[in-house]
């Protein structure tokens, strides 16, 4: 679960072919609820069990994803496919479900959506 910034290096490093589905975007994966440091106790949380508490992500978080995500994909010297969805990114970003927020969500689908076709030839 855990992410830094070699994350897709020895993907697009050696050529394999990529297709790209971005997923749980909308989430940042906590221990138990009190491991979540003070700083985050206030943001929207779900507690999938008694081991995993869940943090919904902000726009900006979002879109530093974003950002992050098509510096690496803009690097790679190889068409790549990413597939975005339509509605929400993981079964809690879904209608009716606890982290539902088009407003966060659909821009990020939004502005990956024009970057890539932007850079779609290369």
């Amino acid at each position: 679960m855990a992410c830094d910034n070699s994350r897709f290096d020895v993907v697009l490093e050696k050529k394999i072919p990529l297709v790209l589905c971005i997923g749980a975007l909308d989430m940042v994966n906590f221990g138990p609820k009190d491991t979540i440091p003070p700083n985050f106790q206030q943001r929207k949380l779900y507690k999938r069990n008694e081991q995993v508490t869940i943090m919904r992500t902000t726009m900006d978080e979002n879109k530093k994803f974003v950002a992050f995500i098509l510096e690496k994909l803009n690097n790679s010297s190889f068409k790549v496919c990413v597939c975005l969805p339509k509605e929400g990114v993981s079964a809690l970003d879904a209608p009716d479900k606890s982290f539902y927020d088009p407003t966060v969500t659909g821009p990020l689908i939004d502005e990956l959506q024009r970057l890539t076709e932007t850079n779609k030839d290369r």
